[in-house]
């Protein structure tokens, strides 16, 4: 399929010949990559923090909701078929080789549906050096997911979701949909993909993240010794929509760059 959307970006502050790192953000089921961009203030961060983006939208399924094909469990309610991940492979291709792109620093944020495609991109294409699932899962039961080198994987997910659950469930409450498994049960699977040892995730602290809740409300938890570093945040009383905010934003774009490499 085709992809519309936003095409890549480089903002003003990207001077020519420098190659810097690549986000593509990819967004929920029923927005867009515009509405993605607009409500994130993506453009004003990408210029301070110096990187190049893109947020292509997904096909519009029989509702005209915009949804990627990401998962069993979410969110091609149609069972279309449609492949986004071919899509978005070449998307990433023309991003590695842009003149002002650094390929070993492509990243990919997704919320919810976005994040479940973000988890399906790192398992199935290459080159991608890291993610962070806002509100998504990883691969249910019986998908595979065989990357061609170690990612860096953040998960962030609001504990009192209820569009998709903490602690796992079936996307929508649609309980025709298969289960989406847990964000502990997503960052333990790529702690064994990643090489991780068999000792259990430490919490490393606490973050003020969440702009609309108080204090320091997100336990910060780290799988170490692994060949690319594997991290879920837990936003204590987040729902499903969060980091809808720069300081948010910031956060993220600063873990996958410090593991970049």
């Amino acid at each position: 399929m085709a992809l519309g959307g936003i095409p890549i970006t480089v903002p003003p502050s990207v001077r020519p010949g420098e190659r810097r790192p690549f986000v593509l953000y990819l967004h929920g089921l029923g927005a867009s990559g515009k509405i993605l961009v607009d409500a994130l203030k993506i453009a004003g961060l990408a210029e301070e923090k110096r990187f190049v983006y893109a947020a292509p939208d997904g096909a519009q399924d029989s509702l005209k909701r915009r949804f990627w094909n990401a998962s069993g469990a979410c969110c091609d309610l149609d069972r279309s078929g449609v492949d986004h991940v071919g899509a978005l492979r070449g998307l990433l291709g023309q991003a590695a080789a842009h003149p002002q792109v650094d390929p070993a620093r492509i990243f990919v944020v997704g919320f919810s549906n976005g994040g479940f495609m973000a988890h399906r991109l790192a398992c199935e294409v290459p080159g991608v050096a890291g993610i962070a699932s806002i509100a998504g899962a990883g691969p249910g039961p019986g998908e595979t997911c065989s990357p061609a080198a170690p990612v860096t994987v953040l998960q962030v997910h609001g504990e009192a979701d209820d569009v998709i659950a903490y602690q796992g469930g079936h996307a929508l409450k649609k309980t025709a949909l298969p289960r989406h498994p847990s964000a502990p049960e997503t960052v333990a699977a790529w702690a064994a993909r990643n090489g991780c040892p068999s000792t259990p995730m430490a919490t490393t602290g606490t973050l003020d993240f969440e702009e609309k809740l108080p204090d320091a409300e997100t336990r910060m938890g780290l799988y170490s010794g692994c060949k690319k570093p594997v991290a879920l945040w837990s936003v204590q009383g987040g729902n499903h929509y969060i980091a809808a905010h720069r300081k948010g934003q910031e956060a993220i774009f600063h873990f996958l760059e410090k593991n970049a490499r």
